[in-house]
């Protein structure tokens, strides 16, 4: 087995491959971490949601259109807890700013798991809400909804080709840590605009 002092040069600093190697093995336990903060998000979020629901219906005003008032009251706040995410996300990527060691990258990476989990659930609860509810179009808000959610991935693909492919002089931390913090600032304007849907919603209760 090859020593640590072995696989320094001669400026005793560890060679490329080595570095390559540990960047291996903490990408790793970073995906796993994340892996279970999201499987831990997706069992503890709906069911705290199911849980606040019961209390959150009780308050609305006695009417012919009840139900309609409690599903617009259940999807703002789906709305919340979904602009809340994107905030947590925002949150995280800007705190790269903050991140000096392996050890407080990988915390701060794992945590990308909770708006990952709330990304995977409620748009989908949302639309899927929309389909049983007007039946006859189902077909159209699925299309709609494939659509938004397929065309900011390939916006997002470009605008990482170009990143990636620039030259990374002068860059503290690189071009990842750049698309990253982009993401941040990006994640927060997604939350203004979440939070502008979510008052309209809410006005027409």
């Amino acid at each position: 087995m090859t020593s640590e002092d072995e696989r320094k040069d001669s400026h005793g600093s560890l060679t490329r491959s080595v570095k390559m190697e540990n960047g291996r093995r903490y990408a790793s336990l970073t995906v796993f971490c994340s892996a279970v903060v999201t499987l831990v998000a997706n069992i503890t979020f709906p069911l705290l949601f199911r849980g606040a629901k019961g209390s959150d219906t009780l308050t609305l005003h006695h009417a012919a259109s009840k139900k309609d008032k409690e599903r617009i009251s259940d999807d703002a706040s789906l709305l919340s807890l979904w602009c809340f995410g994107h905030l947590v996300l925002a949150a995280i990527m800007l705190g790269t700013f903050l991140v000096h060691t392996k050890t407080q990258g990988i915390f701060l990476l794992s945590a990308i798991g909770i708006p990952w989990a709330l990304t995977q659930w409620i748009p989908h609860a949302i639309v899927g809400r929309e389909v049983i509810r007007k039946g006859g179009s189902a077909v159209i808000l699925t299309t709609i909804h494939n659509s938004f959610v397929s065309a900011p991935q390939v916006l997002a693909g470009v605008l990482c080709s170009g990143l990636l492919s620039s030259s990374s002089k002068g860059i503290e931390g690189g071009r990842v840590v750049v698309l990253l913090r982009v993401s941040g600032f990006l994640s927060l304007a997604t939350a203004m605009l979440i939070f502008g849907l979510r008052s309209n919603v809410k006005r027409s209760i």
